[in-house]
């Protein structure tokens, strides 16, 4: 949490304070709350990225993307993409 008005708006999630998880968030309330409340470090640390397109050798194409920590090189939540896909 980044202060009080989070645990406004995220009421049970967590002590004020603490990284205690009192209750599961939807992964849009994920998303909101950021990389730095779950990995810790400030906000500005934290960037997206992704790899190049690559094609496997059936044909399908390809990307991974993850969270990166500009500080300590720290790379999470990884995830593959398949572009152009449904």
């Amino acid at each position: 949490m980044r202060g009080p008005e989070d645990a406004k708006r995220f009421p049970g999630f967590c002590d004020f304070g603490t990284r205690r998880r009192l209750r599961h968030l939807d992964p849009a309330q994920q998303r909101e709350l950021g990389a730095a409340t779950w990995h810790g470090g400030h906000a500005a640390d934290w960037v997206k990225k992704s790899s190049s397109s690559h094609t496997a050798r059936d044909g399908v194409m390809f990307e991974t993307h993850w969270v990166e920590n500009v500080r300590t090189g720290q790379h999470v939540e990884f995830k593959t993409k398949f572009p152009g896909g449904d």
